[in-house]
């Protein structure tokens, strides 16, 4: 996985505004590029970076929110821990960490790439995956670290928004499925009738 082939894919998705930044330490740099959360909301920035030593790709977001800077959140340190395990604990992809060198949240994807490419709907696969998380939980860390919300409520949502989407996604499967059953049994009859 090259820096260009990773161009080529963000020039596809339609992310031409991106940096790149040499490594001297690696054999690839890494391509950077920026977002913001809503019109007048934080940016964001997502790393895309090929460790070709490691055969490793990381799609990483730095920074998300910092303990240090944001008002008055020195003190829920460990509530926003248990809340990032308990994200994790829930995410398929990804994951969230806490600096303990600089109190900044991170979010991570890292997917290996050893002899394979990694293909442009993987790639987009995983950018979506970054930026959707980001955005959902955002606000929430926020809140949390100035005592906006407390854990137990945030989790609690979590939980609902989590149960809300499997039975949406279970409706959507059964419905699916039903369909898929009528084109047989319609299939099945013409078939019958034609013979």
């Amino acid at each position: 996985m090259t820096v260009q082939r990773l161009r080529e894919y963000l020039n596809q998705f339609g992310w031409n505004n991106y940096e790149i930044t040499e490594q001297p330490s690696e054999q690839e740099g890494y391509l950077s590029v920026a977002w913001y959360s809503q019109p007048n909301g934080d940016r964001h920035v997502l790393l895309i970076d090929p460790i070709v030593e490691k055969s490793l790709l990381i799609f990483q977001i730095s920074n998300i929110i910092n303990i240090r800077t944001e008002i008055n959140c020195e003190h829920a340190v460990g509530e926003l821990a248990q809340f990032l395990m308990f994200l994790n604990h829930k995410i398929d992809l990804g994951k969230f960490t806490l600096d303990p060198s600089d109190g900044s949240v991170h979010f991570f994807i890292t997917i290996p790439i050893d002899k394979n490419e990694v293909t442009y709907e993987q790639f987009v696969h995983c950018i979506r995956v970054s930026i959707e998380l980001t955005e959902v939980y955002y606000d929430s860390l926020k809140a949390l670290c100035r005592r906006q919300r407390t854990l137990e409520a945030l989790i609690a949502e979590v939980e609902t928004s989590i149960q809300n989407q499997t039975r949406i996604q279970l409706a959507e499967e059964l419905e699916q499925l039903l369909v898929d059953m009528q084109r047989a049994q319609a299939g099945n009859h013409e078939n019958s009738v034609s013979s």
